[in-house]
């Protein structure tokens, strides 16, 4: 990225890091941001988790876009924490799971609202939303 270290106080990013295949360029990308933030500067994200098998598979069917030999990654939470390695602060929620698998807008904020009312454990959810911050007493590398 073309820009000065240490230059904004927010990044904000949504379903950019599955757009890489494998967790390398994630984690350069995370490694890019956390130069150009400042310290004390926050990363916000959210980006597709893996879900269940039912996700899966209504992905393939739902998004025309989506194959089996597309490059899209989806994550484990673990794997989105480890790829905030030199952030601290860091925070991912799991959310998301019948919202994630049904088309059209009205439907979703239906199927929204009855993601809240059932007891969902975090392998049943398809995103991850967080946020992590740049620690105040280390410039970037």
């Amino acid at each position: 990225m073309p820009t000065k270290p240490e230059t904004f106080d927010i990044v904000i990013l949504k379903s950019v890091l599955g757009f890489f295949g494998n967790l390398d360029e994630p984690a350069k990308v995370m490694r890019e941001i956390h130069r150009v933030l400042k310290p004390g500067g926050k990363v916000l994200f959210a980006d597709n988790l893996k879900g269940t098998k039912l996700h899966m598979a209504m992905r393939r069917y739902l998004i025309g876009w989506w194959r089996d030999t597309s490059p899209w990654r989806y994550f484990e939470i673990s794997e989105l924490s480890g790829i905030l390695g030199d952030f601290e602060n860091v925070y991912i929620e799991p959310t998301g799971c019948i919202s994630g698998i049904v088309p059209g807008p009205r439907l979703k904020a239906l199927a929204y609202k009855l993601d809240q009312l059932l007891p969902l454990t975090p392998g049943m959810h398809y995103v991850g939303v967080g946020y992590a911050e740049k620690p105040l007493n280390r410039s970037c590398s």
